[in-house]
């Protein structure tokens, strides 16, 4: 945990009132670059600046925390926020000029209805280059030449472009993944691998229909293995991935019984001064659920503002009046001067 002269961040986030993250990264920023760069005045930035920070982010492996430290800026929300702003004006950074615009100025066409910027284009191609490989293999770097193929040819569609723009365009970084023109056409037009297992694959998918296409792999991999066919999770998980068979989510909404406020709302006596001075003072009271051999029980227990302690509880498989009411009478049992109040 980070320490600052004995005090935890936490500590100096509730006292001063800020988030764990940005003071986390301050105490990095100043041990890299010192106290001094928190002097200085306010910097502002070109937009060749924010297109290179910007492009670094978006096409390399560091994370915002990681380069907005390397770039020493004050905060780690700055290149948070030119990122939203390049992608809302259609990949072009805008630098916001100070200063009310005068009434009777014109207002300026908005960047969507532009003409768009060759440049900001291929950084616009590029960015969806890396995020279309990130969808198909979680990390650059990893990919084969068949993931590379089908995202530039999901490009071509998305964008209306020819090959040599795209291959042209990816060139120019060659941090990001190359493929060869005469590779790219081989991949695309070799012919579809040849199922080895027909007869697997055919109860695979009988399964999968005779369960109203509910079941995942793992467990059409169990119905398999009832059935006495010898396989391995693994190939179950790429036959179905080949066929394009995905099991059918419940909906896990959790269940809520609130409906408003009902009845009378009880006057607020203790006004979060949870803590009392003396025993019998002060009670608290809630009902839990927990699950126990498939079970469903409820506890109601009383707990004393003075040391904690546990006065009294009830268990019951119902949450009904009969449960608190018995984890009262218990509690007046054991303290028998408190009906007399």
């Amino acid at each position: 945990q980070w320490k600052f002269e004995g005090i935890s961040i936490t500590q100096i986030s509730k006292n001063w009132k800020l988030n764990n993250r940005g003071i986390a990264y301050m105490i990095n920023l100043i041990d890299r670059y010192g106290i001094g760069i928190y002097d200085q005045s306010n910097e502002v930035f070109s937009k060749e600046f924010k297109e290179d920070a910007i492009e670094k982010l978006l096409l390399g492996t560091k994370s915002l925390t990681e380069l907005s430290l390397e770039l020493g800026l004050r905060s780690n929300g700055m290149l948070s926020n030119w990122v939203r702003e390049y992608k809302k004006n259609g990949y072009n950074v805008v630098i916001k000029k100070k200063g009310r615009r005068p009434s009777h100025e014109p207002k300026e066409v908005t960047q969507r209805t532009r003409k768009e910027d060759p440049a900001a284009r291929r950084r616009k191609l590029k960015i969806a280059y890396c995020q279309c490989l990130r969808k198909k293999t979680k990390r650059l770097g990893s990919e084969t030449t068949e993931e590379i193929a089908q995202a530039i040819t999901e490009l071509r569609q998305i964008f209306k472009v020819s090959l040599e723009y795209i291959l042209e365009t990816i060139a120019e970084s060659p941090d990001l993944p190359q493929i060869a023109k005469s590779t790219y056409y081989y991949t695309i037009s070799k012919p579809a691998k040849e199922d080895k297992h027909p007869e697997l694959t055919q109860k695979i998918k009988e399964i999968f229909d005779h369960h109203k296409q509910r079941y995942g792999y793992r467990r059409v991999f169990l119905q398999l293995a009832r059935e006495g066919w010898e396989t391995t999770l693994k190939q179950v998980r790429l036959i179905m991935q080949r066929l394009g068979l995905k099991g059918r989510k419940r909906n896990k909404r959790k269940y809520s019984s609130y409906k408003g406020t009902i009845g009378k709302i009880a006057p607020n006596h203790i006004k979060r001064n949870f803590f009392a001075i003396r025993p019998n003072m002060k009670w608290y009271t809630d009902i839990t659920e927990f699950h126990l051999n498939g079970e469903k029980l409820y506890l109601s227990p009383i707990l004393d503002g003075c040391g904690g302690d546990i006065v009294a509880y009830s268990i019951s498989r119902h949450p009904d009046m009969e449960l608190v009411l018995s984890m009262l009478n218990k509690a007046f049992d054991k303290h028998k001067a408190l009906n007399a109040l």
